[in-house]
Parts: structure tokens; C-alpha cells; sequence
């Protein structure tokens, strides 16, 4: 499997706007390409409510992390694409 680590988050983008979007640390083996991201959308459509797949996929180095090991959600926006 391509991804290592996924969370689907609202993009917040604009007041009032929560539109999916999928953050995804991918194996190592592993290299970022629209047609993943399209592979990945597909994915979900197919498992869950189609409205309710990731309209955008960002590929991350690492998702932001407490000590404990629990995702920090309000950081994911301030993380580097791959």
C-alpha cells in the first residue's frame, strides 16, 4: 500500500466552507502523482457517501503530533507539501 498515514480534515478555506481534504504521509517506497491523488478520491467515493470524498489531497512529509501521539488538527494547515 502506497499510503503510510491519511486524516481527512475540513479545508477551511473560507468562512462556512468545510470541503474534505486528505493530508497522506506516504510510504517510502512510494511517490506523490495526481493520479495517486485520483486512485485515493476513487477509493473513497467507492467505500463511502460519494459526497463525502476529499475534494483535495495534499501530500505531506508528516502529520503534527502531541507527545503523546495524538494529531494536532489545527497545525494541519501549516504543513509543507511533499
Amino acid at each position: 500500500m502506497a499510503v503510510a498515514l491519511l486524516v481527512a480534515a475540513g479545508s477551511g478555506e473560507r468562512l462556512g466552507s468545510d470541503r474534505p481534504k486528505a493530508f497522506v504521509v506516504l510510504a517510502d517506497f512510494a511517490e506523490a502523482s495526481d493520479e495517486l491523488a485520483e486512485k485515493l478520491q476513487s477509493f473513497v467515493k467507492e467505500q463511502i457517501a460519494p459526497y463525502k470524498y476529499p475534494r483535495e489531497v495534499e501530500f505531506v512529509e508528516a502529520l503534527p503530533k502531541t507527545a503523546t501521539g495524538k494529531l494536532r488538527r489545527s497545525e494541519l494547515r501549516l504543513l509543507q507539501p511533499r
